[in-house]
């Protein structure tokens, strides 16, 4: 019976190890954040109280969160006015892929879709797990459907290859939880 016991802990202070261990490479792999101009680490991102936040921006290889829409709309202007580029040829588009690195299966978009649950028989709702943006349009990515939730804005010519790696606003990462978006052209 002795060895018994002492055989569970011994698993369960194993299993209990690998779990830290996977959390900590997890939240040390999340990128920083800029939150109304200050720099953020991820793990200080993640120890905020996040639910004051309005939107969030990926641009470039950078993310950007803000507590109100004026600073957002501010903050969008400024980079769409500092970052003109020459349109492709190409219809622009959203490509959204349902595993990281771009792979699995792929859907490309031009419009609005305010419920992914309607789209292809719904296989990509809450199933994104990588996006690219073309140059000549933007994205913004919505928690829920119509809309409605934590939401991260993607400016025009912006990729993300891996979805887990990127915080959301109320906790969490944007990988698997995609219900509505929106392009602007």
């Amino acid at each position: 019976m002795k060895k018994m016991k002492v055989f569970l802990c011994s698993v369960l202070l194993l299993f209990a190890l690998v779990f830290a261990s996977v959390s900590a490479e997890a939240s040390t792999n999340m990128m920083p954040v800029q939150l109304d101009g200050k720099v953020l680490s991820a793990e200080e991102f993640q120890r905020l109280d996040r639910h004051d936040i309005v939107v969030m921006a990926y641009v470039g290889e950078r993310l950007y969160a803000f507590t109100t829409e004026t600073e957002f709309a501010q903050f969008r202007n400024r980079v769409e006015s500092e970052t003109k580029r020459d349109v492709s040829i190409e219809v622009p588009h959203v490509g959204f892929y349902t595993h990281a690195k771009y792979k699995g299966e792929s859907m490309g978009t031009i419009a609005h879709d305010p419920d992914l649950r309607r789209t292809f028989g719904g296989k990509f709702h809450d199933r994104i797990s990588s996006l690219k943006v073309q140059c000549g349009v933007s994205l913004r990515i919505y928690e829920h459907i119509n809309y409605k939730g934590a939401s991260l804005y993607f400016n025009s010519c912006s990729n993300n290859s891996n979805l887990s790696y990127v915080p959301k606003a109320g906790g969490g990462t944007w990988n698997d939880v995609i219900s509505s978006y929106k392009v602007y052209r």
